[in-house]
């Protein structure tokens, strides 16, 4: 055997005694979790965050069935993060006694984790029982005031909470909105959620013209508030229409492609998008604005080269006005976007689902629905989703 053969089968020996050594520090694969045992880490306060996170992950895992008792223990643990995404696994599951579970937590939760919550009912969908879980959060904001315009703005948990409220028929509820509105004025859910009603007390009235003729609350607020005294007062009504105009005439023919690649180059481009994205918000306060002038408003946006806009302002139609949606034109939307649209029709509309299904035709029907049943309303559409429904 020679030198150079001998080198060789040293080197090939150093790397076997090398993986060797290797395997044997590597521990042993630890054998998944039991449900029971998993549920007991998820909950465990002498474990680290990040633990529990496994442990919440291991019951995630397991298929509905085996999970539902599970996160229901998990929706009422120390660890109120770990509380919120069993909550938030419940309703995608669909979970009967969510409503119960959720509405009895749900406001001793932080601001963060109850947004959380109820941005999953927006998604998956919210009926007369998971009502009851907005309730609860617009309920508890009674027993503080909120007066705050220089801070006020962005998307709350009370927002969410009063648009979820919106289509509730229940004069208590509509009484709560009234009181809590005069307790959070600068509260655009609440503002929102009361022109949807179509009746303003004299006491909210003025306090919304109060609001939407004051410079120094943000746009958005100011043209929610202005959607809730339209009903009523004539230069509320041209304030927030012209507000609505005036932002479609600005973007409609700005693709956002376009928008997103000029801004890596200039200051203004960039300015000019994140505009954009703060205020195609105020597209959503169609869905809540009782005037004459909102449908044909909503409508002639449909043919928009804007994608975003287009999309928000289609859902907003499928929403409130189906059959008209049904009949229109196809116009700027591509097959995908108006099969999809028409499918949430169905959803939103359970009585137009025949009609839908021999529009879009059986198969790709079921598809569709499967997928809003998977992923929801905003998990589709994504950011369309949430702003139509005044998010």
């Amino acid at each position: 055997m020679n030198k150079r053969t001998n080198k060789i089968l040293f080197v090939i020996a150093v790397v076997y005694m090398a993986l060797g050594v290797a395997y044997a520090q590597e521990p042993a694969r630890s054998k998944p979790l039991s449900l029971k045992e998993a549920i007991s880490r998820a909950t465990d306060s002498n474990l680290s965050p990040a633990e529990r996170v496994t442990g919440y992950e291991a019951v995630a895992s397991r298929s509905p069935a085996e999970r539902a008792g599970a996160m229901r223990t998990l929706a009422g643990a120390a660890d109120e993060t770990i509380a919120a995404m069993a909550a938030r696994s419940m309703l995608q599951d669909r979970s009967p006694d969510s409503a119960e579970v959720i509405s009895s937590r749900i406001s001793r939760w932080s601001e963060p984790n109850q947004l959380a919550v109820l941005q999953e009912i927006q998604n998956v969908g919210a009926d007369d029982s998971l009502i009851q879980i907005p309730r609860e959060v617009v309920r508890d904001s009674l027993t503080r005031k909120s007066v705050d315009k220089k801070h006020a703005g962005g998307l709350t948990a009370l927002d969410v909470a009063a648009t979820l409220m919106t289509n509730s028929t229940l004069a208590t509820d509509r009484s709560m909105l009234g009181t809590a509105v005069l307790a959070h004025p600068y509260s655009r859910g609440l503002w929102l959620a009361i022109a949807a009603q179509e009746t303003i007390e004299q006491s909210e009235s003025r306090l919304a013209d109060s609001v939407y003729t004051d410079s120094d609350v943000p746009k958005l607020i100011r043209a929610a508030a202005a959607a809730a005294s339209a009903a009523k007062n004539k230069a509320a009504e041209e304030f927030v229409t012209k507000e609505i105009s005036s932002f479609l005439a600005r973007f409609s023919n700005q693709m956002v492609e376009g928008m997103l690649k000029d801004a890596y180059s200039s200051t203004d481009a960039r300015a000019n998008i994140v505009y954009f994205r703060q205020h195609l918000r105020l597209l959503g306060v169609l869905r809540f604005l009782r005037t004459s002038s909102s449908e044909n408003l909503t409508f002639d946006g449909l043919s928009t080269p804007n994608q975003e806009i287009r999309m928000t302002l289609g859902l907003v139609a499928a929403m409130r006005w189906p059959e008209r949606l049904l009949k229109a034109e196809q116009g700027a939307f591509s097959n995908s976007e108006q099969e999809s649209l028409l499918v949430a029709v169905s959803l939103l509309h359970p009585h137009l689902a025949t009609l839908v299904e021999t529009k879009v035709g059986s198969s790709q029907f079921s598809a569709i629905r499967d997928r809003f049943r998977k992923y929801g309303l905003v998990g589709v559409f994504g950011a369309p989703g949430t702003v139509a429904q005044g998010g």
